[in-house]
């Protein structure tokens, strides 16, 4: 890993619900497809292209930081996730998510 300073990044999210807790054969359905070198550095990761309903994705493959850690989005399906992704998390709720997931 290298000091120099990030390069921006416009992030988009796709607020959506699904009601359907069943069975799916998501990996017939939707596939990520590795179209560029490693971001991070690392083995593995990369510039990542899928489509959700016809719209194109680009992502990318990244590991958190150390300073950082990571939520499951599994934590969001009690929560109206539109709504919350645009108010502050205090680390009360952070800390309350984590002890129920047990982690």
């Amino acid at each position: 890993m290298t000091n120099e300073a990030p390069s921006r990044a416009e992030v988009h999210l796709l607020p959506c619900s699904i009601g359907y807790s069943g069975p799916a054969t998501v990996d017939a359905h939707y596939e990520c497809k590795p179209v560029g070198k490693s971001v991070s550095g690392d083995a593995g990761s990369g510039t990542v292209q899928a489509s959700f309903r016809g719209r194109g994705l680009h992502g990318a493959v990244l590991a958190l930081p150390d300073a950082y850690s990571d939520l499951p989005a599994r934590v969001m399906t009690w929560l109206d996730f539109a709504e919350q992704m645009h108010k502050p998390v205090a680390p009360e709720e952070v800390e309350a998510a984590r002890t129920a997931l047990g982690s």
